[in-house]
């Protein structure tokens, strides 16, 4: 798979944003049966609200997506406005959180690395090829195990309900979460 290194981050570059922004982490919350969860060796984590018979989890590919478009979202607080919405605890976790998924990984992939006068950054790596896995084929497995997760829109006092209450019309969940909002079936 070619990887296009073109993006300059010395320079705007609004297509960078579209392209973070563009991703919807939504799919990253999958609810599997406890056996499965068992089976893999999966640690303790939430029970889906909507079934007792599954638990929640988190995709780690997901997860530093979130804290790649957070990160993003700090440094550009940090430059363009006084305020900052992102609490620098959430920063550090995200940080310490890629750190760990980088040394677990370990890709041993050499990287091009070529010095320009004028520059502070030293890696342009066009034309890089690197072995990647199938992004599309994560996509399509997640959604086969949906939480009905939405990124935002929690609630402190209620995390677990308040962000996975978001299911489409055809779940087999969206009773349960009528239900427990007070809401009708309509």
């Amino acid at each position: 798979m070619q990887i296009d290194w073109k993006f300059n981050p010395g320079e705007e570059n609004s297509s960078q944003e579209e392209l973070l922004e563009a991703i919807s982490l939504d799919d990253g919350a999958i609810a599997v049966s406890k056996d499965w969860a068992i089976e893999k060796g999966l640690g303790e984590t939430s029970p889906f609200p909507w079934d007792e018979s599954k638990l929640v989890y988190f995709i780690h590919a997901y997860h530093g997506l979130h804290c790649v478009k957070l990160i993003y979202r700090f440094v550009k607080e940090v430059r363009d406005t006084d305020t900052q919405t992102v609490p620098l605890e959430h920063v550090i976790h995200c940080l310490d959180a890629m750190r760990k998924d980088i040394m677990c990984y370990a890709d041993d992939t050499p990287r091009p690395r070529r010095y320009e006068a004028n520059s502070t950054v030293a890696i342009k790596a066009e034309g890089e090829l690197r072995q990647c896995r199938d992004w599309s084929v994560l996509e399509s497995w997640a959604k086969e195990r949906p939480a009905c997760f939405q990124a935002g829109n929690a609630d402190p006092g209620d995390m677990l309900h308040s962000q996975l209450r978001f299911c489409p019309e055809d779940s087999p969940y969206l009773p349960a979460v009528r239900q427990y909002f007070g809401k009708d079936d309509e």
